[in-house]
This record gives structure tokens, C-alpha cells and sequence, in this order.
């Protein structure tokens, strides 16, 4: 059992303004976060091109469309229709495979008109 460690806080005129907590806390928080980070270019595609976060990832990741296909053993045809749609709107063992291939979380993956404001 990990024994627990107090935070330090630190105030300024009476409020907190920072937090000090133990290095290896900092360093899992940190990689769990990076987990989640989605590159400047990925968001340029998707918020400045308009594209679905799908082919957003492949330019990121420098594949064709027709590597895409071959990886997920589908035609180039099947895969750029993919592409087209919204990521949740694919089936679950494709949504794996594309998040394998792409290196990336589910979560990662959420397309804009997924979110409701």
C-alpha cells in the first residue's frame, strides 16, 4: 500500500495559487495526461479543413488512404466512405482497429458534432 503524502499549498495574499506534490505523482499525472494530448496539427485539420478526425489522424500520421485500406484489410473505396463519417458512427472492432493503427486513445478520436453544447 503506497503511504499517503500531503500536498504542500502555496498562497499568495491568503490564496492558493500553487500546488507541490511528490515527483513521481507529478510524472504519472503528467504521462496519463500525455496520453490524452492531441497535436496542434490534428486539431489544424479538423477545425481549420473541416476533416473527420479519422482522416485528420492519417495526415498526422503520414498515411495514404490506400495504407489505411491495406492495414485494415479493406478496399480504398470502403476506407475513404469511412472516412467520411463520424468516428462513433463506425462498429466498435473498427473503431479498435483504427485506434490501433493510428496510435491513439478512443477518446482521442471525438469528432466535434459528437458534443453537444
Amino acid at each position: 500500500m503506497k503511504a499517503h503524502t500531503n500536498h504542500q499549498i502555496i498562497e499568495h495574499q491568503g490564496q492558493p495559487v500553487a500546488v507541490v506534490v511528490p515527483y513521481d505523482e507529478y510524472q504519472q499525472l503528467f504521462k496519463e495526461e500525455e496520453n490524452y494530448s492531441v497535436p496542434h496539427e490534428v486539431v489544424e485539420h479538423r477545425v481549420v479543413n473541416g476533416h473527420s478526425s479519422i482522416k485528420a489522424w492519417r495526415l498526422y500520421r503520414g498515411f495514404t488512404q490506400k495504407d489505411m485500406a491495406e492495414k485494415m484489410a479493406i478496399t480504398q473505396p470502403a476506407y475513404n466512405q469511412l472516412e467520411k463519417r463520424p468516428f462513433y458512427k463506425a462498429r466498435e472492432e473498427t473503431q479498435r482497429k483504427l485506434c490501433e493503427i493510428l496510435a491513439v486513445e478512443p477518446a482521442m478520436m471525438t469528432d466535434f458534432e459528437d458534443i453537444e453544447l
